[in-house]
């Protein structure tokens, strides 16, 4: 005797219903979860609302100096650059023995070297003033 054929009948009508059938309830099921998992929490809603209406406000402590800091940095990888492009440049010049070329592109990769060396200068004085503790 196979228990589930007695069982069955009654199991239908206690957990469907009697006009459901087990392919809606296992759908039902599955779009409850799917549904419960992926339901934004109400707090979330509110930031996204906040959000699209424009008065959502993020800060992030320190920002403006980790900006300055990254625009000095690429300052100064421009100013490496052009300044060993010119010493190159320079360099070739003086063994082809063009001695008008070569001061020119050693006066210009000097001047890069002044300016990536003050620019260092500069952010370092810049980041002792603001390192400095007041008494």
């Amino acid at each position: 005797m196979n228990p589930m054929k007695t069982i069955k009948p009654y199991l239908k009508t206690f957990v469907l219903g009697k006009d459901r059938n087990w392919k809606k309830l296992v759908g039902a099921i599955i779009k409850d979860i799917a549904v419960s998992i992926f339901k934004i929490p109400v707090e979330m809603n509110r930031l996204l609302s906040k959000a699209n209406q424009g008065e959502f406000e993020f800060r992030v402590k320190g920002i403006d100096q980790s900006i300055q800091l990254l625009y000095t940095l690429g300052h100064q990888i421009l100013y490496g650059l052009f300044c060993m492009m010119t010493g190159g440049l320079t360099y070739f010049s003086y063994l082809q023995k063009e001695a008008y070329l070569t001061k020119l592109l050693g006066s210009v990769s000097v001047f890069f070297a002044i300016c990536l060396l003050s620019n260092m200068w500069r952010t370092r004085q810049n980041s002792r003033k603001k390192n400095r503790k007041p008494n």
